[in-house]
């Protein structure tokens, strides 16, 4: 047997060709990887995880100090019905407590009821994106799960779970999103909003994902997800305490601080690029401002791409949202790159047939997810998996934007032309 005749009988195995190199291309690294966690002791899996060893997962066990506090005179940055929701873990885990804690403090870790909320939550969270996988891709049973595995080893996924971070929530909510928006069934859709809505309560930024809505078939849609929205995001805020403008205020604060380069394994935030590339250069750059700067031009120009493309809910929409959502995004942004999950799946979904700019896409998608050991790589200076996701990350962005802004002018030369027609007609 010839090579061609191996390699065209191996992608007979699989759906389409870009599932049979997303899954060989990302598990063979894979693999590889965790041969080498064993075989270097530990060494490989803790160069993709977070710099202090002693902090794991107190992303979740610090919001439940947080929300039995005055969430938002502490600086709390996540939506109220969270807070909400962390409130009543914290009625199970706090009672424990022997002596009074503080911010940081790893009392509540230390407890059994406390390691119990934790395992309810990684529970829901990966049985949430499990679930939303499965809906979302359209092949074969054992590549939806290879594809799931994959995904949940991959670096950016490895860090989140390390810092038990609520994106891993947002993320299932996202994929149960996608999973139903497309279905014939109106009720189903109605879920799909819901979904949505309820993943802005995890992190308020994805009502972004709303311009998805923006279709003239779609409008009631759009209207229950407004209304949804602006209830769940405000009236927790009785029970909670606070107010929508300390909590804005907060964010803005957090946005302000998280230009500072604090990088990570998998950080594709513009502060953390602009942070290895002073590091590449020694270009001296004034790294803050400019990722300030650079954060308002793509917070005002990636929404009215979206909006003015004409193109609605496909997986470059999808993806140029959730590329924004990790470029404003705050420091340590290793976590941010899983907002792509559900963009990744519905782009294997809907290319079948190999393209040159399919191909691109598709090599882009791997720098993003591959699973690599950087302590082979001087990780203490900067990630390799880190500077593939930048790379991966940045030239997405660029192409997915020339895309959508010939799509902008197309639908604008449409609307010029048929106004001029009616005008005609009125002549």
């Amino acid at each position: 047997m010839d090579a061609r005749t191996a390699f065209e009988k191996t992608l007979s195995l699989f759906s389409t060709p870009y599932v049979a190199a997303s899954i060989i291309i990302l598990g063979v690294p894979l693999l590889v990887f965790w041969i080498l966690v064993v075989t270097s002791g530990g060494v490989a899996l803790q160069s993709v995880l977070f710099a202090y060893p002693g902090n794991t997962f107190m992303d979740f066990y610090n919001v439940i100090y947080i929300a039995s506090t005055d969430p938002y005179h502490n600086g709390g940055i996540y939506p109220p019905l969270a807070y909400c929701a962390y409130y009543v873990i914290g009625l199970i885990a706090l009672p424990e407590l022997e002596t009074p804690i503080y911010i940081n403090n790893f009392d509540i870790k230390l407890t059994q009821t406390g390691e119990m909320c934790l395992f309810m939550f990684f529970a829901i969270a990966v049985f949430m994106i499990y679930k939303g996988s499965q809906k979302v891709l359209g092949c074969k049973d054992r590549e939806k799960d290879l594809l799931f595995l994959i995904l949940l080893l991959s670096p950016t996924m490895l860090f989140t779970i390390e810092r038990a971070n609520i994106n891993l929530i947002t993320v299932g909510l996202m994929l149960c999103f996608v999973a139903c928006y497309r279905s014939e069934d109106k009720y189903c859709r109605y879920m799909a909003v819901i979904f949505l809505a309820l993943a802005t309560c995890t992190k308020v930024y994805v009502a972004v994902y709303g311009l998805l809505l923006c279709k003239k078939d779609r409008l009631h849609e759009l209207f229950i997800f407004i209304v949804l929205t602006i209830t769940l995001n405000t009236v927790p805020f009785l029970f909670i305490g606070g107010d929508p403008v300390t909590y804005i205020n907060n964010l803005l604060h957090w946005a302000s601080i998280s230009d500072e380069s604090w990088i990570s394994p998998t950080s594709p935030g513009l502060a953390d690029m602009l942070y290895v590339l002073d590091e590449n250069t020694n270009m001296a750059i004034d790294s803050a401002y400019i990722a300030k700067i650079l954060k308002y031009l793509i917070l005002c120009l990636t929404p009215i791409l979206v909006f003015f493309s004409g193109n609605g809910f496909d997986w470059k929409n999808m993806a140029l949202l959730s590329i924004m959502m990790i470029l404003i995004g705050g420091n340590l942004g290793g976590y941010y790159q899983i907002y792509l999950i559900p963009a990744f799946l519905m782009f294997l979904n809907e290319n079948r047939t190999p393209t040159v700019f399919g191909l691109i896409y598709l090599c882009l998608f791997i720098f993003m997810f591959i699973c690599l050991p950087n302590y082979l790589f001087n990780y203490e200076y900067y990630y390799l998996t880190s500077k593939l996701a930048i790379l991966g990350t940045a030239s997405m962005y660029i192409l997915l934007m020339g895309d959508r802004l010939i799509g902008a002018i197309n639908t604008m030369k449409k609307l010029l032309f048929k106004n001029r027609g009616a005008d005609s007609e009125a002549l």
